[in-house]
């Protein structure tokens, strides 16, 4: 879970890798027509892609998915427990859920001018969002809760929580301390005295890290937070992401990993600052940018996806698995990174003239959802249709060979598509 620091991003670079990325990802991931956006146009249908390409999880298009009234509100935070539901908050007190397919339009939770600045899901029927006043709204699975202050004593700007069941939080704030669920009610807790924690993520009830703005990391182990931990002398940390081992990703000025009990620093991985993180295994991990970029954690190393995102700060990621991740930024956009359906079938068998005939495509990969089938070159058989489930029937008419290009998308919009050829004998 993150939440911004406040410092300004300095001149970014280029490179070819990043330009390659963000073209690779576009030629790659396509944009459904119900998204609002314009997808790649093809004069001609392309090669079907190789097996091994098609079944590369890639960032889609950037699409905006928080724009009430006409307004723009920085997205602050994103959780996907899973695959097939996310939860996103913004700092204008707005709250979204993906369900599979589509976000929700924001809806208006928190009427004060502070707004959400971290969301955290256990499970796709409980999430935690909490604001910088103080408060949190619970979602339930239906519907979020009216919000209510964690702490009663005081108004304390909340920067990140961290959920990993539905019996477990934890909050942390900009004046060092720290509120945990129990499953019932909220306590209080000093991480440390004149601390600004920016970022908490925890693995389970006994196990904890929190970031804080001086480049520190506080460790709680079910019964106390540790002492101050300079791991980032003289940088920031504005985001953490752990999970079981455990491993831990620390990102801001650097792009810190924690391998059981030893913090490793891997040096700027990027000329400006980090602002978001998440992991999905030790083997596994991505940040963002200042400027739109990511980078993933992938055989013990850091190295750069590419440009994903131009022109706006990555603020939230979220993955629950390596095939699939969510992000948010500043500019209220959301984009996934998962693996696009690959047609599997590889050839359909020969039709008679003026008899039955019925055959279906089979696939694998793709977000969680039904996929939707259609033909974008050549032409079926007369008397046969394709349906949008992605079967072919009906009685062809005439004999010959007749070749068709069909295209496969999932509930995301991305796609692949292949050529096939029917033949109808006598």
């Amino acid at each position: 879970m993150t939440r911004r620091s406040g410092r300004q991003p300095v001149a970014r670079f280029s490179t070819v890798a990043g330009a390659v990325g963000a073209v690779a990802a576009l030629l790659l991931v396509g944009a459904s027509a119900a998204s609002g956006t314009s997808g790649l146009r093809e004069a001609t249908p392309p090669r079907a892609r190789p097996a091994a390409v098609a079944t590369l999880p890639n960032w889609g298009y950037v699409l905006p998915i928080d724009r009430p009234s006409g307004s723009v509100p920085a997205i602050a935070s994103v959780s996907c427990p899973t695959e097939s539901f996310c939860a996103a908050v913004d700092n204008s007190g707005n709250v979204l859920v993906f369900k599979g397919r589509t976000w929700s339009r924001p809806a208006n939770l928190d009427v004060d001018t502070y707004g959400f600045t971290s969301v955290s899901c256990a499970t796709r029927k409980f999430c935690v969002a909490v604001d910088a006043d103080g408060f949190e709204s619970t979602w339930n699975g239906a519907r979020w809760s009216v919000t209510r202050s964690i702490d009663t004593a005081e108004s304390t700007p909340e920067r990140s929580v961290s959920c990993p069941t539905v019996s477990f939080c934890a909050v942390v704030d900009q004046y060092g301390s720290g509120d945990f669920w129990n499953g019932k009610k909220w306590t209080k807790m000093t991480v440390a005295v004149g601390g600004d924690e920016q970022a908490v993520s925890c693995v389970s009830s006994s196990f904890c890290v929190a970031g804080d703005i001086g480049g520190a990391v506080y460790t709680w182990n079910g019964s106390k937070w540790s002492k101050r931990r300079d791991i980032d002398p003289g940088g920031t940390i504005t985001s953490v992401s752990c999970v079981k081992g455990p491993f831990c990703v620390a990102a801001g000025s650097d792009a810190e990993t924690l391998k059981g009990s030893t913090w490793t620093a891997h040096g700027p991985i990027s000329k400006v600052d980090l602002e978001s993180a998440a992991c999905a295994s030790p083997q596994f991990c991505v940040v963002g940018d200042y400027v739109g970029d990511t980078y993933v954690w992938a055989g013990g190393r850091w190295s750069l996806q590419g440009t994903i995102d131009p022109d706006a700060t990555i603020s939230g990621l979220s993955c629950p698995s390596k095939l699939f991740c969510s992000a948010v930024d500043s500019n209220g956009n959301g984009l996934f990174w998962a693996r696009p359906p690959l047609i599997t079938t590889l050839k359909l068998p020969d039709a008679t003239k003026s008899q039955r005939y019925v055959t279906e495509f089979s696939t694998e990969g793709g977000a969680t959802g039904p996929c939707a089938w259609h033909r974008v070159a050549g032409g079926l058989p007369r008397g046969l249709t394709l349906s949008v489930d992605g079967e072919i029937s009906g009685t062809p008419k005439a004999a010959g060979t007749f070749h068709f290009f069909v295209r496969v998308s999932d509930p995301l919009g991305q796609h692949s598509q292949r050529r096939f050829e029917i033949e109808v004998n006598t």
